[in-house]
């Protein structure tokens, strides 16, 4: 929820009207709602990567962007002006439970927008490039991204108001493999020196008719991403699905539910993110570790200040930024930090004294963290100073108060058998009371409670345990409801292993199950929660919806061992058996390559193979289902085929795909079963040189084929590739110009 802080904090923090929302205040993950008012712009969807030669220890990346304007108004898209959008391209790294940005790029000019209907909101052809009419998506590839031609400098850029110069400085200027483009230092990658964990890219587009209808907060998407290579060459490779209109800093929350985070609006300016997570070290010091991200303020920030008890003691203090390059003005001194008896500060040379210094501008995140003898409960608040004047000069935002994002049972986060970390610090309690089996010591509730969902992959003993967590535990398991009062706890424990909890019960597969987690009298901390199914060991690394692994045309070897169920039933999975559910799922992207027909099928007579009763669907669209909107088609017994069992028990489906578009793939079992086995991708082109799939041979597949000339058949060239012999060259336009006009079967 969002609370407006002018009127009761105006006068304690000289803020008035600042807006602070607790939690993300964002669409659900995968969910696209086309029905803004206005042109309304958004990142639909972060297609593929494009990889450079380093230079001096410095990596360059870029991605692609496919631009959706889910309003009902045209988004302006004209060349050489101020009325196009601008994209922006960011790197992050999670890693030892610390959020960094580890890289930015100089903005992509748009020239020209497509008409396509990547995101489904039902586009409305034009053929004109001048704008980006409702309803419809552009796509730009990473290598065009990557072009130093047509790219300007960021400083140039208002991302609130989506102003900016034209034509702007140095946008015709190229350089080495590096210029402009996603710098990142080969030390954050590199594992022997400071590389590893977890990757995220980011894009964002700012465009000024899109700020004017005030559909400016949810312009950017996110990605995983994968890092491979070795010395001075490394790689980036996209993972997962995009997760539509969210910040990347929120990948951090979903990724570790003991971070906290909340935007804070700047009145008549931008929004800013702030994440925070806080961890017990023992013996009375507690570490706290702040990310600060700048979306779109244009103000900036320039002053972070932490208020303390007096006497509190403070050490470990740190600061990350990341760096600007190819000739942007801002300096890069690392702010400087101070610490008295009632506050630690850090702060960056005022506006009035350098314009250019290192601000926390727009699209950038700074970090702040260090070690104090003081309880998450005696930080109450921070302050952000404004950098550029104006009023207010600064911004206050609580921390007391705001829970996990699983503090209510109705948010409780879906988790798989393993390890989970967890934390209930500044929980509220919204279970009910146990008295009859919740009741040890006389302590008959379970306070400061947070919630998480399992589903059980089988039959059989359940084993949670909160073992060598930081604090006094108290555990209950519930059924698939939240419950309405008390009673219908299935187990309860306070002490196993001395003071913390583990409880078993009988669980049946395939059904879903509520943990509780709380604390005696209200205790609070972190810990991890460990989950022992009754059948072996983690499912598949794909086994949730959001993992989903990219796949191609070919044999797949795959494995449902130990998945868990996190799809929706569909009455399209019924033609075999009353079983709706696609049990024991797990998931897979693919991209088709041309207009035609994609078929998946674990049937040994087609080339697949499956051990076990396999059940197929597939979806429009990568992003992850919400019931039956998406679905293109589901199948359980192939009875074409004479492929195992009697009469048959193997999959086969077949689906319409359109060249370019992302499509969802779940692969599951009959009322839950799962083995092992080889699933056939194979997509069958009906019209190869309609590149854009709306049916004709036209100068919109001239223009995508254009686009990407001379580029290798990267995931999002791969339709341009006509000939499929690995390059877009001459010989796939002599097949376009040749097949122009016709109109596809």
């Amino acid at each position: 929820m969002c609370q407006n802080l002018g009127v009761a904090l105006a006068g304690a923090i000289g803020a008035a009207g600042a807006i602070v929302c607790l939690g993300a205040g964002q669409p659900a993950l995968g969910q696209t709602v086309c029905d803004s008012i206005g042109p309304d712009v958004i990142v639909g969807e972060i297609p593929g990567a494009a990889n450079y030669s380093s230079v001096g220890g410095i990596e360059a990346f870029s991605i692609g962007t496919t631009a959706c304007n889910i309003g009902d108004d045209i988004l302006l898209w004209m060349d050489n002006s101020t009325f196009h959008p601008v994209i922006g391209q960011n790197m992050f790294r999670l890693k030892d439970a610390r959020f960094e940005q580890i890289g930015q790029a100089w903005l992509k000019h748009g020239f020209a927008a497509l008409q396509n209907d990547a995101c489904g909101c039902g586009c409305s052809h034009s053929g004109v490039l001048d704008y980006l009419n409702a309803g419809c998506s552009d796509p730009y590839t990473a290598g065009l991204n990557g072009g130093q031609g047509g790219v300007g400098p960021k400083f140039e850029v208002n991302a609130y108001t989506g102003d900016f110069l034209w034509p702007p400085t140095d946008i015709d200027n190229t350089g080495d493999s590096i210029y402009k483009r996603l710098q990142v230092k080969i030390s954050d990658l590199d594992p022997t020196q400071d590389g590893g964990g977890r990757y995220y890219v980011e894009a964002q587009y700012i465009a000024p008719d899109d700020s004017a209808a005030g559909n400016h907060f949810n312009n950017i998407s996110y990605r995983t991403a994968d890092i491979s290579g070795g010395g001075t060459a490394w790689s980036l490779a996209l993972t997962g699905a995009t997760q539509r209109e969210l910040s990347a800093i929120e990948a951090w929350r979903l990724a570790d539910p003991s971070v906290n985070l909340v935007t804070a609006d700047v009145p008549n300016d931008g929004r800013f993110y702030l994440g925070w997570k806080v961890t017990d070290l023992g013996g009375g010091q507690w570490d706290y570790e702040f990310a600060l991200y700048n979306m779109n303020a244009d103000r900036s920030a320039g002053l972070f200040r932490v208020p303390l008890h007096a006497g509190t003691a403070v050490s470990s203090t740190g600061f990350h930024d990341v760096d600007y390059h190819s000739g942007e003005p801002y300096k890069g001194d690392d702010w400087t930090v101070t610490v008295v008896s009632n506050e630690i500060l850090w702060e960056t040379t005022p506006h009035a004294v350098d314009p250019d210094a290192n601000a926390l501008r727009w699209g950038t995140l700074y970090n702040f963290r260090f070690v104090a003898d003081a309880a998450p409960t005696s930080i109450t608040d921070v302050e952000i100073g404004l950098f550029k004047p104006g009023t207010p000069s600064t911004i206050m935002i609580p921390l007391t108060g705001i829970g996990p994002a699983n503090d209510d049972c109705a948010n409780a986060t879906a988790v798989p058998s393993g390890t989970t970390p967890f934390s209930n610090l500044n929980a509220t309690t919204d279970g009910p009371d146990e008295p009859a089996a919740c009741d040890f010591f006389g302590y008959t509730h379970i306070e400061s409670d947070v919630w998480f969902r399992y589903t059980a992959p089988c039959s059989g003993t359940v084993t949670v345990s909160l073992c060598g967590s930081s604090y006094d535990t108290k555990l209950a398991i519930y059924g698939t409801n939240c419950p309405a009062g008390p009673g219908a706890v299935i187990v309860c424990n306070d002490d196993f292993c001395p003071i913390q909890s583990e409880v078993s019960f009988a669980a049946s597969g395939g059904q879903q199950y509520l943990i509780r987690i709380g604390g005696f009298e209200g205790a609070q901390g972190t810990g991890n929660m460990t989950i022992e199914p009754p059948c072996g060991p983690p499912g598949p690394e794909n086994d949730l919806c959001d993992d989903a692994l990219a796949t191609s045309d070919g044999a797949v070897p795959f494995s449902t061992i130990n998945a868990t169920t996190d799809g929706p039933a569909h009455t399209a999975c019924t033609e075999a058996s009353a079983d709706t559910q696609v049990g024991s799922d797990i998931w897979y992207d693919y991209t088709a390559t041309c207009t035609g027909t994609l078929t998946v099928t674990t049937c040994e007579q087609l080339g697949g193979s499956a051990d076990y009763d396999s059940k197929l669907a597939v979806y429009d669209g990568c992003s992850c289902p919400v019931g039956d909107a998406n679905i293109l088609g589901c199948n359980d017994d192939d009875t074409i085929n004479p492929c195992g069992g009697v009469p048959t028990y193997q999959s086969t489906l077949a689906v319409p795909v359109a060249a370019g578009q992302c499509y969802k793939i779940r692969i599951g079992g009959f009322e839950g079963a799962h083995g092992t086995g080889t699933f056939i991708v194979s997509g069958d082109c009906e019209c190869p040189t309609d590149v854009n799939g709306d049916g004709t041979t036209n100068v919109l597949d001239l223009i995508d084929l254009l686009l990407c000339f001379g580029l290798p058949a990267v995931p999002e060239c791969v339709a341009e590739d006509i000939n499929g012999d690995g390059t877009v060259n001459v010989l796939d336009l002599i097949d376009l110009l040749l097949a122009f006009g016709t109109v596809c079967p």
